[in-house]
């Protein structure tokens, strides 16, 4: 697979350009939804998953009596966390503007608590 960055906002892209039958058209799918789950998975809780990424699968192998949708989806999920790994990611967390109203006697505890 080739991974790379996308466009902000552009979010998720998956091309499948495999040339030949290294990888059979009835398992694309199956590489695309290990993908997914992998950038999905790779991200903390109750965080919206956003990844503007694009993935190019280019090249693979299949075997006739082991190979599945499920075993591409698993290869296909830890070749992109392998990626992702050898990059330099940063988690960028929302900024929002909030406005708090309470008794100033609690003011500081407030603030800490926000911070």
């Amino acid at each position: 697979m080739i991974v790379s960055p996308s466009e902000a906002g552009k979010g998720f892209r998956f091309e499948p350009s495999v040339l030949g039958n290294t990888v059979p058209d009835v398992y694309i799918p199956g590489v695309e939804k290990g993908v997914l789950s992998a950038i999905q998975s790779s991200v903390p809780a109750d965080v919206p998953a956003v990844a503007d990424i694009n993935v190019v699968l280019v090249d693979g192998a299949f075997h006739d009596i082991d190979s599945s949708k499920l075993t591409f989806e698993i290869a296909s999920r830890a070749a992109l966390l392998a990626a992702l790994r050898l990059t330099s990611l940063a988690l960028f967390e929302p900024v929002m503007k909030v406005e708090v109203v309470a008794p100033e006697d609690q003011a500081a505890a407030i603030i800490e608590d926000l911070k």
